[in-house]
């Protein structure tokens, strides 16, 4: 039980909520989640002649600045990404897909 004097104005709650602060739970964990990296399984639809495009290269091919594709991926708005490593690539065919996207999109004026 934790001490009275490092609970301070909480003290009455050790008293009152008793084991049920920690309720166990309901469904057993029969595996242990892994550390280890899984890999993903591939799109099925994805063409297999698809480029694979740097960040440099998807801005060029989109025409927008570096920070502009940055943020879009940050608020996750942009077009679909994956890391290769650390580094950040994107297939052609999702960029275009995206642009197709974008410009179905109502607009509001």
């Amino acid at each position: 039980m934790i001490a009275d004097h490092r609970l301070g104005r909480h003290a009455h709650l050790s008293a009152e909520a008793g084991p049920s602060c920690f309720p166990t739970p309901t469904v057993a964990i029969t595996q242990e989640p892994s550390m280890t990296a899984q890999p993903t399984i591939p799109n099925p639809r994805r063409n297999p002649g698809d480029e694979m495009l740097t960040l440099q290269e998807a801005c060029a091919f989109l025409r927008v600045p570096e920070g502009t594709l940055r943020y879009w991926r940050h608020l996750g708005c942009g077009p679909r990404s994956f890391k290769v490593g650390r580094h950040v690539r994107y297939w052609r065919a999702d960029l275009v897909l995206w642009l197709t996207e974008q410009t179905n999109r109502p607009q509001h004026d």
